[in-house]
């Protein structure tokens, strides 16, 4: 694999590019000496760390490739930096095809778990991390072109469930400043111990839009991007991935689809409205809108959503009751999207949730389930991607 300057010049690959004019043991100079990262035609990586007093520097990549059975580890072998004269590390990680797109990094000085000032931060594992992109030309829809583009908007609202204020992102696309039309909107959940900034970060969903819209292969709306690992009680900030309560389901019809309605040009009917997530926020999607067919006409589940044995909501989980009616599932939504990967390591869910939903006859009833498995060798954060954009494409179509 081979990777054209050209192609390693796009911005999404230049933002992570920082330069530093000072280096270790010799002072400042042109800013042109130290790239704290570099991208190779290979597709190999090079990142530099300024560490002249550490022993040893490395770097582990999580989300390894998959092996001969197709199984995803959690995270590769530790790359170890070798040190200059002047005390700077430089480390190479390999580039692996089938692992692309957002990679998380870990970076250990001396044994210690460092956030790397000159790399690119996101919230991730339930903390601030490093994080690279890996180049891929098939990923180079989510990148960035020269193209209008629309804002992302961090929106601060009161929750009468939590009793706080909580935060949400926002993307309305280029043009809705200028004009007065309402709009569709698209709710969405973030995965477990990830946040609402999440699907702007790691996921580009903005880019995506941006791109689509730009060429006429969607419609527009407005997403929301909420943060889903709430708990009621006392000790707010333990926040459970597997062990749901109701909170979230409780702020977002409560509190942030009231807010959403009132404050920007969102229109107001089931149709116009979709619910969606990944990995946690697929499930806890799912229940919200098998739950409540009167709020929500469409829903977006990219990865399992029905049977998981670790996985637990005190409200229940309708959708057995909702699959002994598909009849009704298909006069109550008007579209339902599902993708996975296999290499997700909940891909065996999303073929039993496949197996279900055939039995269910919810293929023959409708028009607007569709279904999609993405190729082999792309990681959840790929095929997240891939599912937002071809999901993109359909939604909110008459």
């Amino acid at each position: 694999m081979k990777f054209e300057q050209e192609f390693l010049k796009n911005q999404v690959f230049e933002d992570s590019l920082l330069t530093v004019n000072w280096y270790p043991g010799k002072g400042y100079l042109p800013s042109s000496a130290f790239r704290c990262m570099e991208y190779l035609e290979n597709g190999d990586v090079v990142i530099r760390i300024g560490a002249p007093k550490a022993h040893e520097v490395k770097i582990i990549a999580q989300f390894g490739n998959p092996d001969a059975n197709g199984y995803c580890p959690w995270q590769d072998d530790p790359v170890y930096g070798t040190k200059d004269e002047a005390g700077v590390f430089t480390c190479v990680l390999p580039f692996g095809r089938t692992h692309t797109g957002s990679r998380s990094l870990k970076v250990y000085i001396d044994g210690t778990l460092v956030i790397w000032p000159y790399l690119p931060t996101a919230f991730g594992s339930n903390r601030i991390q490093n994080f690279i992109e890996i180049p891929d030309h098939d990923m180079a829809f989510s990148y960035i072109y020269n193209v209008p583009h629309g804002a992302v908007i961090s929106q601060k609202y009161h929750s009468s469930v939590t009793g706080k204020e909580e935060r949400c992102m926002i993307y309305t696309h280029p043009g809705y400043q200028k004009n007065s039309e309402s709009y569709p909107v698209l709710y969405l959940l973030h995965g477990g111990s990830d946040n609402e900034t999440s699907w702007f970060t790691r996921n580009r969903i903005q880019d995506i839009l941006d791109n689509l819209l730009a060429k006429g292969e969607c419609v527009p709306f407005i997403v929301v991007s909420m943060n889903d690992m709430y708990t009621f009680g006392e000790d707010s900030a333990e926040r459970s991935w597997n062990h749901v309560d109701g909170s979230t389901e409780a702020v977002l019809i409560n509190d942030l689809i009231p807010f959403i309605e009132d404050n920007y040009r969102a229109k107001t009917d089931k149709w116009n409205r979709g619910i969606g997530g990944l990995s946690l926020g697929a499930l806890q999607a799912c229940d919200c809108g098998f739950r409540h067919p009167e709020l929500f006409g469409n829903m977006v589940f990219l990865t399992s959503i029905l049977y998981h044995d670790q996985y637990r909501n005190a409200l229940g989980r309708p959708w057995e009751e909702a699959l002994r009616h598909p009849e009704q599932i298909a006069e109550n939504y008007r579209f339902i999207f599902c993708s996975a990967t296999p290499q997700e390591d909940h891909f065996d869910y999303f073929k039993n949730d496949e197996k279900l939903m055939k039995e269910a006859g919810l293929e023959e009833l409708m028009d607007g389930y569709v279904r999609e498995v993405h190729d082999g060798r792309f990681t959840r954060w790929c095929s997240w991607r891939i599912g937002f954009r071809d999901m993109a494409r359909l939604i909110f179509r008459d």
